[in-house]
């Protein structure tokens, strides 16, 4: 028996071959997948997926590699909107995907973000979830916030 705890199953590669992708998991092992957002553009997609297959569950936040090109106030509030959607849902399990890239630069602006998403994650008491974050944290030479 596997879970898959991350993946993007919303991502284009998966559009025309979805249903069958995730037969063919179950069929060898897979029980349950926990499919993460990357930006407010894909917040409905992720959700739709735990609403269209069976034992698929969603996070919702903000991937670092999305930051540079989002405004920070519009787009949080976009998340804490779908977090107030999406609360009850039972197949809501957290804030994901977020964390900090060292590769990627403009390390202020990705603070910011992940800091704005972990008040978040406190604000709707969301640390008690069954996965309440999935981080990225990669580094070239990264400093501890």
């Amino acid at each position: 028996m596997w879970i898959d705890t991350h993946n993007h199953f919303d991502f284009p590669v998966f559009a025309n071959s979805r249903a069958k992708d995730w037969q063919y998991a179950q069929s060898i092992g897979v029980v349950a997948q926990f499919v993460m957002a990357v930006s407010p553009h894909n917040f409905n997609k992720v959700s739709k997926l735990a609403d269209d297959f069976a034992n698929v569950y969603f996070a919702l936040g903000i991937h670092p590699m999305f930051t540079a090109d989002l405004d920070k106030t519009t787009a949080v509030k976009q998340l804490q909107m779908a977090i107030e959607a999406n609360r009850l849902h039972p197949r809501f399990i957290g804030i994901g995907e977020i964390g900090l890239d060292g590769t990627l630069g403009k390390m202020q602006v990705q603070t910011d973000f992940f800091c704005a998403q972990l008040k978040l994650a406190k604000d709707y008491d969301l640390a008690d979830e069954v996965l309440p974050m999935h981080l990225t944290a990669r580094t070239n030479k990264l400093n501890t916030i």
